[in-house]
């Protein structure tokens, strides 16, 4: 989802286990990490959170814990971003 579509975090995190076929022959699965936002519209959505450095791109933990502690300090720099940008 587009950053720009989303208007508000109501801090919920979540996870989701998903499997994926890497290289065609490879399985690669992992708990990855969500969170749930309020959209322009209104529409409340739990949407993956975007980490390049992991294999697909999506935050992710190999425990479902792992993937939570990473949503919960996704949702924390998010909100530091917020309070800078409202003191400026």
């Amino acid at each position: 989802m587009d950053m720009s579509k989303v208007k508000d975090f109501t801090g919920k995190v979540g996870t989701e286990f998903m499997s994926f076929l890497i290289e065609g022959d490879k399985l690669h699965s992992a708990y990855y990490s969500k969170v749930e936002v309020i959209t322009e519209d209104g529409a409340k959505k739990m949407i993956c959170i975007k980490d390049d450095t992991a294999l697909k791109g999506i935050a992710e933990g190999q425990t479902r814990a792992e993937a939570i502690k990473k949503a919960k300090s996704f949702l924390k720099r998010q909100e530091e971003k917020q309070r800078a940008a409202s003191k400026s």
